[in-house]
């Protein structure tokens, strides 16, 4: 029974520890923050893959100035959502980050796949795309993944009703590297 109790305890720590629901999420409320800056826009990054966001840039490396890590590794998953108060589609994934990037000026969103699973390991980019956020709007990215090809998605999401959006296709124009020596090995 002395062994038995100590255990129990320790079981029931790390089962009330690794609880999460994906109501528990969206119910938190008091996890937003609604940040409201001057000049800046909102955008959504879905935690899954390798994404970089580099205001006022219209290329990418890994040295940028001002660059924002947003998603780092399939671990992002199971990170609390970073949320600064925009509205959600009713397609929104379960892991996500928000962030408010300077509007009015190019941001190029970078996003790598790694995918480890059954020990078969794929990859896919980086593979960036820019496009200008406007004041006070809302945006979304992702990657899609289709015929072989990967591909940088952009939306913007019009809210409907307080704390809905549908979204809307953003144009975007492809981003190459800033130079040959933008990726972090050094290699063009």
């Amino acid at each position: 029974m002395k062994k038995t109790l100590p255990l129990l305890f320790v079981l029931c720590a790390i089962a009330g520890c690794a609880h999460t629901s994906s109501e528990d999420a969206e119910s938190d409320d008091s996890a937003v923050v609604n940040v409201v800056a001057e000049n800046s826009a909102k955008i959504r990054v879905f935690n899954a893959d390798i994404v970089h966001l580099h205001p006022g840039k219209s290329c990418w490396a890994w040295n940028n100035e001002g660059r924002i890590t947003a998603s780092l590794t399939v671990f992002s998953r199971w990170a609390p959502n970073i949320k600064v108060g925009m509205p959600k589609p009713a397609d929104i994934p379960k892991m996500y980050g928000e962030y408010v990037v300077p509007a009015g000026q190019p941001l190029t969103v970078e996003i790598t796949y790694r995918n480890d699973a059954s020990g078969m390991i794929s990859t896919c980019g980086p593979v960036a795309v820019t496009f200008k956020p406007e004041i006070n709007k809302y945006y979304d990215t992702s990657m899609l993944h289709a015929a072989s090809r990967c591909t940088v998605r952009v939306r913007e999401l019009i809210e409907t009703t307080p704390g809905k959006a549908d979204p809307i296709p953003v144009e975007t124009t492809p981003a190459d590297a800033c130079s040959a020596s933008a990726n972090f090995w050094g290699r063009p």
